[in-house]
């Protein structure tokens, strides 16, 4: 089967996109997919309804952010979608003097407090380490019965291509098992992060606490166009 990554050009693909992403964030079950694409309710139709409101939310985001870039990487001959990548370009400092944003995708409740709280603490290490223009990584998925094939690195060099032909460094906020992948794409680590905290909530906040608490991540850098200089040391602030 070949394979080919492009650019996403037309917004007629984001159902399609949002479902491999939705898929692959269950497969294992991860936090990031809890949080930014939760589904409320059980069976196809509460899956289905979540796919196309997370696509019409990515839509947006699309449109209203300057220097969003989803790639996806397809099979040439049917031009089906087996994984996806989305970075933000940043050409200046995004965080100093601004407000965490607001998870409004979530209803109103204990589950949006604790999906607000967590949101808030995963930014913590981003405005830590990267206060200055960058690239950053939001997400990268992979249909997980093709994670063998190599198709995150292809999505992984494909981008950096682009983070490249800026001049700007680059972050992730990197999962564990991700990990190896980005370093074999020329990312140094910091110190693991651990988001775990306590609360009062209700049945639904303690509920989405044992499902997604801790949760472990490591800040993950590259330099502007992979030149290290005589050092691989990434700390705050860079």
């Amino acid at each position: 089967m070949p394979f080919r990554v492009e650019n996403v050009v037309s917004d007629a693909d984001f159902e399609e996109l949002l479902e491999v992403e939705i898929t692959a964030f269950e497969n294992p079950l991860s936090t990031i997919g809890l949080i930014y694409y939760p589904i409320f309710g059980e069976g196809p139709e509460a899956r289905s309804a979540a796919i196309k409101e997370c696509a019409q939310r990515a839509i947006a985001r699309n449109r209203a952010t300057p220097g969003t870039q989803w790639s996806k990487i397809i099979d040439e001959d049917t031009g089906k979608i087996f994984g996806a990548s989305v970075w933000q370009f940043y050409e200046s400092d995004p965080y100093t003097g601004t407000r965490d944003p607001e998870v409004t995708w979530w209803p109103e409740g204990e589950g949006k407090r604790f999906a607000q709280q967590f949101a808030n603490e995963l930014r913590r290490a981003r405005v830590r380490y990267m206060a200055k223009p960058h690239a950053y990584l939001l997400h990268l998925t992979v249909l997980p019965e093709f994670r063998a094939r190599d198709l995150g690195r292809r999505l992984m060099d494909w981008g950096l291509q682009m983070v490249d032909q800026r001049g700007l460094e680059a972050y992730i906020d990197a999962a564990p098992l991700a990990k190896p992948l980005y370093e074999r794409c020329g990312f140094v680590a910091g110190t693991r992060e651990c988001i775990d905290f306590d609360g009062d909530g209700d049945k639904e906040w303690h509920e989405l606490a044992r499902k997604c608490l801790p949760f472990e991540l490591w800040p993950m850098w590259r330099p502007a166009k992979g030149d290290y200089g005589d050092a691989k040391a990434f700390r705050p602030g860079g």
